[in-house]
């Protein structure tokens, strides 16, 4: 996977236009090229690798976007929330009473502008006990088509019954809860993000200007009023 991503940004890189579009391009004779970028033919052999891994399947996500360091925060957040709405499903992790920390793949939900998030579950599962005496939790998502990697931290807390069932996420979910969001069984845990990390292929996101060296993920904090780019390196 590393490689495969090194080689995208390293196209894009050279030919400054999004990796999805090369092959048919190549096909038709006329791939465009940055000043300069003659010098980098030898790296056309990087070709085949790409069409042998099926990557050039993700067209749809690699439109001509500004650089990530180019976009203002309500760009980034849009692409967040694209990510997150197509990934659909990420790792939920929380800490157990030995200060572990514990994963579990969850089906995301969150509402526009990503100031609040949802994930429905089972009273009885160790993440509600886990989420009352470690409230710090964090959301892993990656999206395979777009090449997309977040990282979400913040804060957690248990909702009260008549909030959980306003999130109720749908009669997909009474395979688990026939009694649907009624259920004693059923709770809903909130989180309120204060931190995204951020690397998109597809969405142009923390490329690096080199693709010898690696570049840290764009980072988003959230103020009081808004989320803001943290023009600092990730940590």
């Amino acid at each position: 996977v590393f490689s495969c991503w090194s080689t995208l940004v390293m196209l894009r890189r050279l030919t400054r236009v999004s990796p999805c579009r090369l092959l048919p391009a190549r096909a038709a004779g006329n791939i465009p090229a940055a000043p300069g970028a003659s010098q980098h033919r030898q790296h056309w052999w990087c070709l085949p690798v790409l069409a042998a891994s099926g990557l050039a399947t993700s067209c749809a996500y690699c439109d001509e976007a500004p650089e990530g360091d180019e976009r203002t925060p309500a760009e980034m957040m849009e692409a967040v929330a694209t990510i997150l709405r197509d990934a659909k499903y990420g790792f939920f992790v929380t800490r157990n009473s030995k200060d572990e920390p514990r994963g579990r793949i969850v089906e995301v939900h969150c509402e526009p502008g990503l100031s609040r998030m949802w994930v429905c579950t089972n009273k009885a599962t160790r993440k509600v006990q886990e989420v009352q005496e470690h409230r710090r939790t964090a959301f892993l998502v990656w999206h395979a088509e777009s090449m997309s990697s977040i990282e979400i931290t913040g804060q957690a807390r248990i909702v009260t019954p008549e909030e959980a069932q306003a999130h109720w996420p749908g009669d997909e979910w009474l395979l688990f809860f026939p009694d649907g969001p009624a259920s004693p069984r059923y709770c809903c845990i909130e989180v309120c993000p204060d931190r995204i990390e951020v690397v998109s292929v597809g969405h142009s996101i923390a490329l690096g200007h080199d693709p010898k060296d690696w570049h840290p993920p764009a980072v988003l904090l959230r103020t009081e009023k808004a989320w803001e780019i943290n023009e600092g390196t990730a940590k």
